[in-house]
């Protein structure tokens, strides 16, 4: 049996592919994020509003939801274009082979 020539602590290292298209893994990670907040929060301000504490809560819950979903979006695009950038500066800097 052949030892594997590649460090364990090299295997969970993203591929340099990945690395020129931005930071996908952030992104998507944010994305959901945006989907949890925009879910999760008018469904808790339904459960509140259920419990007799006005549809306010509801309205409240809404907002919030929409809020964190554009904060998020806005986070994970702008992050994996500034990331994508800075790799193809990089990959621009680096002196031809």
């Amino acid at each position: 049996m052949q030892a594997n020539p590649t460090p364990l602590w090299q295997a969970g290292r993203p591929c340099p592919a990945l690395r020129r298209a931005g930071d996908p893994v952030r992104m998507i990670h944010h994305l959901g994020l945006g989907v949890w907040a925009f879910l999760a929060s008018p469904a808790a301000g339904l459960v509140a509003s259920a419990r007799g504490r006005g549809p306010l809560r509801f309205a409240t819950g809404l907002v919030d939801g929409v809020r964190g979903l554009l904060a998020h979006v806005v986070f994970a695009v702008s992050n994996a274009s500034a990331k994508w950038s800075g790799a193809m500066r990089k990959a621009r800097a680096r002196p031809p082979t």
